[in-house]
């Protein structure tokens, strides 16, 4: 089939592209580790025993496991995910990499869905990058990925890419249902909510802008739109494509800028970058150019030549 081509001709996670997009995530996760402390980090209304809550499946939590010795898991969380930064041996950085994710995902407090969501990307990363040989990812490779290696790693690029568009559709349809959306009302109280809210410097610039109704309504049913196009365009290769990031980075900048959830969306814009299926859009020259491994191009048929 022609989608099962294309797919097989444009994946290969040992690209530049795909180093740079699952470095950029690790910066993103690494944001809140090192910029706040621990009581921003693991703070708990009701704490009783210990800052950390470590019943029930929080005990697996590298934070649980270094027996509640925050300074060590935090050292810890950030050499791993400097690793990854740097680029260091895709294979044996993957796993080491979705533990500290789950475990920031189940210990950190912090209203940040980044960190909750980079916990399930990094896990369908896993068999992604398991059969990528390099000792840094920032090399041209030698070798393509065996068939089995490219076989598993599709499938598990294809998830993570409905599960990207499954949080984006669902974010839109969710509020598009919801009156406040609709009638752009949303913004007036998102512009003095006291957690999410902007900066009051922020606040009374924008206070004139939020105040049209029309304003309001265009920018809510923006973001609606924003997020269903993202959902969309994911699935389309080429043009498309690449717009859905650059509509992601639309919708999240601002994010970032107004009301100051940096590593959220660093982290949405790098997961949409990882899960496009065109990483050859990177490639310049012909000495980055991975081949198809012969056994997938035979058992898919010719693939059409570029």
């Amino acid at each position: 089939m022609i989608w099962r081509r294309a797919i097989l001709q444009t994946f290969d996670p040992q690209t530049r592209w795909f180093a740079a997009a699952r470095s950029t995530l690790a910066v993103a996760q690494l944001i809140p580790v090192v910029a706040s402390t621990n009581q921003a980090l693991f703070w708990r209304p009701t704490a009783g025993t210990g800052p950390i809550s470590c019943d029930g499946v929080n005990s697996v939590s590298l934070f649980c496991v270094a027996a509640g010795h925050i300074a060590l898991g935090r050292v810890i969380t950030v050499f791993v995910l400097c690793t990854v930064v740097i680029g260091v041996c895709p294979a044996l950085t993957c796993l080491p990499h979705w533990y500290v994710s789950l475990s920031l995902g189940l210990s950190v407090t912090l209203p940040d869905g980044g960190l909750a969501f980079s916990r399930i990307i990094t896990l369908m990363l896993v068999p992604v990058l398991l059969g990528d040989r390099r000792l840094w990812a920032w090399q041209v490779p030698s070798t393509p990925l065996s068939s089995g290696w490219a076989g598993a790693g599709t499938a598990a690029f294809l998830l993570a890419r409905l599960q990207v568009t499954l949080i984006y559709a669902n974010a839109a349809l969710g509020k598009a249902l919801q009156r406040p959306w609709r009638d752009g009302r949303v913004m007036q109280t998102l512009l003095v909510d006291p957690l999410y809210g902007p900066p009051h410097s922020v606040e009374q610039a924008l206070r004139p802008l939020v105040s049209s109704a029309a304003a309001s309504i265009g920018i809510a049913w923006a973001v609606i739109l924003l997020e269903l196009a993202i959902a969309v365009f994911l699935w389309f290769p080429g043009r498309l494509q690449r717009l859905s990031l650059a509509l992601t980075a639309c919708l999240h900048i601002p994010i970032a800028v107004f009301i100051g959830l940096f590593s959220f969306s660093l982290t949405m814009i790098s997961v949409v970058a990882l899960v496009m299926s065109a990483p050859s859009m990177m490639r310049s020259t012909a000495k980055d150019e991975v081949p198809i491994p012969e056994s997938i191009a035979t058992d898919a048929g010719p693939l059409p030549v570029r």
